[in-house]
């Protein structure tokens, strides 16, 4: 019965990875918490300047499936960002960028060429969908990522890895703008 026991072990065991952007524009990172089913995860984006503002969003839930390419997941958002109040997404609803706390409703869903496609609700109504993809091997050590969604965000981003947790990165981001800095990653 003990030997069935370590069989387990592994998908009882957690993990905690973190990227995390120094950059000349602001500080943009990610990191997750999480086992092989649960997942907390969370992304910040923070300017150096007023306008533009910060951003960070947390997210808790749960692989389904053989092959979790579902996570459904509860969370929430803070952006403040100065003189953007009033703009409208996509689907013409408005947002109040220049200081909001949202608890959002969602799914993840993993698609071909690991494409995330990212749907959710927010408390106040506003629904999101986005599209992103981290770690794009373009070289060996050069890697592309990618996030644009229906509020009208959008960033890109490349990292050149020069150690197992050191990278020198440039983004360009549409709130932070451009920005060059070395990226570590855990």
């Amino acid at each position: 019965m003990q030997a069935l026991q370590h069989v387990y072990d592994m998908d009882r065991k957690w993990y905690l990875s973190v990227n995390n952007d120094f950059a000349t524009n602001g500080n943009i990172g990610n990191l997750e918490f999480g086992g092989t089913r649960w997942s907390m995860q969370g992304e910040w984006k923070i300017g150096y300047k007023d306008t533009r503002g910060y951003e960070a969003e947390g997210r808790l839930g749960r692989y389904i499936g053989e092959k979790q390419w579902l996570y459904p997941y509860i969370g929430a958002d803070w952006t403040c960002r100065k003189g953007e109040a009033g703009e409208r997404n996509m689907f013409r609803q408005t947002t109040k960028k220049d200081r909001e706390m949202d608890g959002t409703l969602g799914a993840r869903y993993m698609l071909p060429l690991l494409l995330i496609a990212d749907a959710r609700i927010d408390t106040d109504g506003k629904v999101r969908l986005q599209l992103e993809r981290d770690d794009i091997p373009l070289t060996s050590r050069l890697r592309l990522s990618f996030s644009l969604n229906t509020d009208r965000d959008y960033s890109v981003g490349l990292h050149y890895i020069l150690t197992s947790h050191l990278s020198v990165s440039t983004n360009y981001d549409k709130n932070l703008h451009w920005g060059v800095g070395l990226m570590l990653t855990y």
